[in-house]
């Protein structure tokens, strides 16, 4: 065992049988440092590949990666979220289809990893040039937002979503769960 993971509690007893059952459950929220190594433990190891842990944690390579690196530079300490990482707003991990759409009528597919009130994540099958502003589409639901690029590294690219009505009106909640189709509307306040 890698010896930075050595602080990895060993399963239960009773789990031992089932060589995942120390493992994160697939649809784990709040990822903390010995999730993330266990993770990282179980790829190194071979008990998952990185497309079985892609898929089953709605992981990218680049995000295990990172994950791989803070381990090996500083142990599980380095998997800590500074207070800079910590979001406003929570993220949901998902795993819908949609398209960015440009002013140009330039049009591209990506997938949406992760999504917030206040903005999303995003997968492309290449690279692309984002302009901001744009319009993100959720192909399921048929809605979309209006977005601008906040970061693009590769096939990934972290947008936010901007506020398409004038001050001092605000979008205050319920735009992720609208977007996602699990609510009918977007609850708005005059700040």
């Amino acid at each position: 065992m890698d010896p930075a993971l050595q602080s990895v509690p060993p399963p239960p007893v009773g789990e031992r049988d089932d060589p995942l059952a120390h493992l994160p459950a697939a649809d784990t929220r709040r990822w903390v440092p010995r999730h993330k190594a266990a993770v990282v433990e179980a790829v190194r190891s071979g008990l998952l590949t990185l497309e079985e842990a892609g898929e089953r944690y709605m992981l990218t390579e680049d995000e295990f990666q990172s994950w791989a690196k803070a381990i090996d530079e500083n142990g599980i300490a380095g998997l800590r979220a500074t207070l800079r990482e910590r979001r406003k707003a929570p993220r949901q991990a998902v795993a819908e289809a949609g398209a960015v759409m440009l002013c140009t009528n330039d049009r591209f597919e990506c997938l949406i990893t992760e999504v917030s009130d206040r903005g999303a994540r995003l997968q492309f099958k290449r690279s692309v040039s984002l302009l901001s502003p744009f319009e993100l589409h959720f192909e399921r639901t048929d809605r979309s937002w209006l977005a601008e690029l906040l970061w693009q590294r590769g096939r990934l690219a972290g947008v936010r979503f901007t506020n398409p009505l004038h001050a001092p009106w605000t979008i205050k909640s319920g735009l992720s769960a609208w977007l996602l189709g699990a609510r009918r509307t977007v609850t708005i306040d005059r700040g």
